[in-house]
């Protein structure tokens, strides 16, 4: 980035922006039901998206629990390139179970180089939610996971990048955080390391920042930030 106008802590605030940055239009486009088999043995297709090249298969499929007798499930589809030898995304489906017994599909993003894991229903400070893991591969590590809360007999997506501001303003100056953060929505915790202006992409000296993260009403908020000086970064904070 060197050579460039903006500063190295004004950047940081914009890449924090983005590196967890929910896509809009998670939710599936209209009442989509399918049968069982079909979920378990054939990849979801997305109506908006161009053909791609190579081959699809069902890496996994199950159910994910019942949330106030809705009973949910998860799909996960992978892409290979045309000669099978790479996989170009992960794609998640997470489905709802109809009184007829089909599956109606609540959620599934759609996004390229994105890999989705397994999702899961989180119980957590009284809350409910659904955690949708993914990240974008490459040099980056963005995060691209999916989070929605239960609220009111619907899902409600929530908002995962805004505290990744509040972190960026908290940092003292000549140090950010250039990659993906990956937060334990359980405990509400997040940890990442820490670089200095002078670091490459590749090796962070700054050190380490450990984060306790809460609830204000739906929206998530840093509570505290604990930093751990790299050897190089001691004395700087």
């Amino acid at each position: 980035m060197r050579g460039m106008t903006l500063s190295r802590q004004a950047f940081a605030v914009l890449v924090l922006s983005a590196l967890a940055a929910p896509a809009l239009g998670d939710m599936a486009p209209g009442p989509r039901d399918v049968t069982e088999e079909a979920a378990r043995s054939a990849c979801i297709e997305h109506p908006d998206s161009e053909a791609m090249p190579g081959s699809c298969t069902v890496s996994g499929f199950g159910p994910l629990g019942s949330v106030e007798g809705h009973d949910l499930f998860y799909g996960l589809y992978a892409y290979h390139a045309a000669d099978g030898d790479f996989l170009l995304r992960t794609d998640v489906a997470v489905y709802e179970r109809e009184t007829d017994g089909r599956l109606r599909v609540l959620f599934a993003p759609e996004a390229d180089a994105v890999f989705y894991d397994k999702p899961a229903i989180i119980e957590t400070g009284g809350r409910v939610l659904l955690h949708l893991p993914g990240y974008e591969s490459g040099t980056g590590d963005f995060n691209r996971e999916r989070l929605y809360l239960w609220r009111d007999a619907a899902w409600q997506e929530v908002d995962t990048a805004a505290w990744l501001g509040e972190l960026a303003k908290r940092l003292p100056k000549g140090f950010a955080v250039w990659k993906g953060v990956f937060p334990d929505y359980r405990k509400m915790t997040a940890a990442t390391p820490v670089w200095r202006e002078s670091d490459g992409n590749c090796c962070p000296t700054g050190g380490r920042a450990d984060i306790a993260l809460g609830w204000q009403g739906d929206r998530i908020i840093v509570k505290s930030v604990r930093f751990t000086l790299g050897a190089k970064a001691a004395g700087q904070f």
